[in-house]
């Protein structure tokens, strides 16, 4: 009964709510480092230059141009560099080639006015 009486008069403290802001956090995070990594994409197209280099691993002697950029931006970006440095789901870091060609793709179907 105590805990149903303290949920009504601290209904922020609930664990649906709880789990709920936790829930929006991660999404706000998410958000933020898909923008740098589209920010990427859009600075090696403006640029004319190449994405990929000798290979696309971090740790390679040269990663290429987009995890370069990607590496500069993540200096001013704590969110960036963490996500750079340890991903919290290895499935999803969107800095494969293909979610690079997807992100292009996007940008171009945006850029036609077409819609998916």
């Amino acid at each position: 009964m105590s805990t149903y009486i303290n949920s009504c008069k601290n209904p922020s403290a609930t664990i649906p709510c709880r789990f709920s802001d936790s829930l929006q956090l991660r999404i706000q995070e998410n958000r933020h480092i898909l923008k740098r990594i589209v920010q990427a994409v859009l600075f090696c197209g403006w640029q004319c230059v190449a994405f990929r280099g000798d290979g696309e691993h971090q740790d390679s002697g040269n990663p290429g141009n987009f995890i370069a950029f990607l590496r500069q931006l993540a200096q001013a970006d704590p969110l960036l560099e963490q996500h750079l440095s340890a991903p919290q789901r290895k499935n999803s870091t969107y800095m494969s080639t293909m979610s690079q060609s997807d992100i292009i793709n996007i940008i171009g179907f945006k850029q036609l006015g077409k819609a998916f």
